[in-house]
Order: structure tokens, then C-alpha cells, then sequence
């Protein structure tokens, strides 16, 4: 639920962002990062080799960015009824793609490096590593949630002035910053879990399993 809210979120931030494909690039550049570090931890038997992040969290969220913009801006093309044209086309496209997760859930799938990026199906536990988000289905939650948004800031307008204000800084400014928690976060987790593992499982040895 709550990854499913988050994509959401990062899905109706398309709506407000000045420059989508920077947002697009930075991701991918910091996912190329995590990708490298991954591997090269892997390499130092720092982790194993099913814990290499080759298509996660942002990896996705930058394609989606992309995407989700890409729609959007199409369909701006149309002054008057461009939230109303967005709002209908990102509700199709989302349940399109959780159709497509049900129909390639229940099919007899072969494992294909070049596809795996896409569903779950098409891949096999050594690309998946400790951090894995195709495509199909979670492209469908980042969609979801650029609709739902569109409903309550059609045109970049509140629906809901009154809950604005100071109380809500925190959130604004975790908002504003969310790459730099998602990377620092898994940092920081990996690195307590590896403390954790030396101090108590395998003394002396930094390892995460």
C-alpha cells in the first residue's frame, strides 16, 4: 500500500514539475549509481550477487517520469479540456497496464534479459536483486496517481486551500528533496545492516545477506 501511494504521488508530481526530463535524468543517473555500487559490493562479496539492483525504484520511476510527462504534454495540447483529455487518458492507460500485469501474471512466461525490466514474468531471481520494479504493474499506480491528483489540482489550483499553511513544511521540503532521501536511505540501511551482521552474526565481517 504504501509503495503503491508513493508511485502515486511521484505520478502527479509530472503535473507540477517545471522540467520533467531533468527530474528523468537525474533519477537515471542515480540509479546508474546504485547500480555500479551494487555490483561492485557484490564483487567485494559485500553482498550477494541476487542483492545487484538492476532495475528498482528509480530505475522505474525515470522511465515513468518520462512517460507520464510525455502524455501530459500532449494532451495540454488542448487549453480548454486538457485536465479533463489527461485525466481520462492516465485512467485508461493505468488499467490498461494492471490488465496487462493480470494477463502476463497468469501466462507461461521464459525468463528473457532483455524484458525484465517490464514484468515480473520475464524475469529470474539473480536480475531481480533486493530492489525490483518493472515496469507492469507499478507504471499503473504512477498513472492512477496522476489522475487522482488532476481531479484536485486541475490547472496546478488547489481544491483544498484551507489545509495549506507552515504545518505542512516538513512534507514540502521531504517532497522537494525525495531522490536525495530514496538514495541516502539505502544507504543508510545497508550500511546498518552490515554493522548489524558483523556485530552479531558473523563477527568481524561486514557482510549483508
Amino acid at each position: 500500500m504504501a509503495i503503491s501511494i508513493f508511485f502515486g504521488l511521484c505520478g502527479g508530481s509530472t503535473i507540477f514539475s517545471r522540467n520533467n526530463l531533468a527530474r528523468a535524468i537525474k533519477t537515471m543517473i542515480a540509479a546508474a549509481f546504485i547500480t555500479l555500487g551494487t555490483y561492485l559490493a557484490a564483487k567485494l562479496h559485500i553482498l550477494s550477487e541476487y542483492d545487484v539492483i538492476s532495475f528498482g525504484v528509480l530505475h522505474m520511476l525515470s522511465f515513468a517520469t518520462l512517460i507520464v510527462a510525455a502524455v501530459y504534454g500532449l494532451t495540454r495540447l488542448s487549453k480548454k479540456r486538457g485536465d479533463l483529455i489527461f485525466f481520462i487518458v492516465s485512467a485508461v492507460l493505468a488499467g490498461l497496464v494492471f490488465l496487462a500485469d493480470h494477463l502476463l501474471t497468469t501466462a507461461d512466461l521464459t525468463p528473457d534479459p532483455w524484458l525484465f525490466y517490464l514484468h515480473r514474468g520475464f524475469a529470474r531471481r539473480a536480475w531481480t536483486g533486493g530492489d525490483y520494479f518493472p515496469m507492469i504493474p507499478y507504471l499503473g499506480y504512477v498513472f492512477a496517481g496522476a489522475a487522482v491528483i488532476t481531479l484536485f489540482y486541475g490547472g496546478g489550483k488547489s481544491l483544498l486551500p484551507k489545509l495549506d499553511g507552515k504545518w505542512n513544511l516538513p512534507f514540502r521540503y521531504v517532497g522537494r528533496h525525495t531522490l536525495v532521501v530514496v538514495v541516502v536511505h539505502q544507504i543508510v540501511i545497508m550500511l546498518l545492516l552490515a554493522c548489524i551482521t558483523a556485530a552479531f552474526v558473523d563477527k568481524g565481517n561486514f557482510v549483508i545477506f
